[in-house]
């Protein structure tokens, strides 16, 4: 079984390096359980069906199984159903460590647009619930584990809502 451990941060400011990182548009949407997503770089659209299991006590870590789907069915979903999350994506390197040695990571900025404008998150995925991550300057308050900002909970109850 897959399984994903990830630590996900809110975040103070824009990094400096931003303009010259790799990023990505995102389209996701919850539909019957599952997570339909389409996902866009340099004019290049691929599309994925993901299941995310319930989170474990520290909401660090959950399975996870994701397979490509057709384009057309994830812009189907995307037309039938209204909870969607607009975002882009940028892709920051990351040392985290694991026993004192390092690791190269990749940190993923989520910029969001639509309903949840405003909001500015980062995850960093890791290799196991040990590894620890000591966050640059720009990594604001932890939120790991913290439901509202799951992006299903996002889709549903969107950050412009809040109080």
């Amino acid at each position: 079984m897959n399984k994903e451990i990830e630590r996900k941060f809110a975040v103070k400011e824009v990094p400096p390096d931003l303009p010259n990182s790799i990023k990505a548009e995102f389209v996701q949407t919850y539909a019957v359980g599952l997570r339909f997503r389409s996902k866009e770089a340099d004019g290049h659209v691929v599309s994925f069906v993901t299941y995310k299991g319930p989170t474990s006590e520290s909401g660090m870590t959950r399975t996870e199984i994701e397979r490509v789907c057709p384009n057309w069915i994830a812009r189907l979903v995307h037309i039938l159903s209204k909870k969607t999350v607009h975002k882009t994506r940028h892709y920051l390197p990351i040392y985290t460590r694991r026993l004192g040695f390092p690791i190269l990571r990749c940190a993923e900025l989520d910029i969001y647009h639509g309903a949840n404008k405003g909001l500015m998150t980062v995850e960093v995925e890791l290799g196991d619930e040990i590894e620890e991550i000591n966050p640059p300057d720009w990594f604001g308050e932890e939120l790991t584990g913290i439901k509202k900002y799951d992006n299903a909970s996002l889709a549903t109850n969107p950050y412009t809502t809040w109080n």
